[in-house]
């Protein structure tokens, strides 16, 4: 590749299907408007190969997997784990976005079908801490979720392979805004605890970049 050649980065858009119909378009356009190409099941093809293997090919094509986690599971090809867990365990760089815990849900509509729905909300509970454990993922709403994105995906491209870069986290969960409310309520200066906590917050990313 020439240095003004522009490389064109590779994203695998994984999530269940049913719920995210429209999550996934939405994320499908961003990849698109940040200059990369998205790759996904609605690209996939008649082919000779088993779907799981066709699946995980695409991921391990990919530059970087982007996952969207609602409240589904989804399907189990073995029986014990699901294929979005599969993709996560296959990709060896990842953006994460998880739904947020604190908006309603509708448990007939959001949840698996099944007599299986409430072993499969313990496996999901169980994908989500794994999540936690092995990177920091964003908490998104349906406003939220393209601009998160974009923001990761534009991170992502000036530090490839820092697949724990940190994208957005929920304002009611950043340890500044937690710190800040104290912090007000014994200095009373909102205006002073503030320009702080931007501070922190920048020495924090720089922390970050340089280790």
């Amino acid at each position: 590749m020439s240095k003004n050649q522009k490389q064109t980065y590779k994203v695998f858009v994984s999530s269940t299907y049913i719920d995210n119909q429209e999550r996934r378009e939405i994320v499908q356009n961003v990849i698109t408007r940040a200059d990369m190409v998205w790759h996904g099941m609605e690209l996939f093809t008649a082919s000779t190969r088993p779907v799981v293997e066709e699946c995980l090919r695409y991921v391990r094509e990919a530059d970087v997997l982007v996952g969207i986690i609602a409240h589904r599971y989804g399907w189990e090809p073995d029986g014990k784990k699901s294929i979005t867990e599969m993709e996560y365990d296959e990709a060896t760089e990842r953006l994460m976005f998880l739904i947020d815990p604190e908006l309603p849900v509708n448990p007939q509509k959001d949840y698996d079908e099944g007599i299986d729905k409430w072993k499969k909300q313990e496996k999901l509970d169980a994908f989500k801490k794994k999540i936690h454990q092995g990177q920091l993922p964003a908490i998104f709403t349906e406003t939220t979720l393209g601009a998160i994105v974009l923001d990761a995906l534009n991170k992502w491209r000036v530090f490839p392979g820092k697949r724990n870069l940190p994208v957005q986290m929920s304002r009611s969960r950043h340890p500044c805004r937690i710190w800040r409310k104290k912090f007000v309520y014994i200095v009373k200066r909102p205006n002073l605890c503030t320009q702080i906590c931007r501070s922190l917050d920048l020495l924090l990313k720089l922390q970050y970049l340089l280790t």
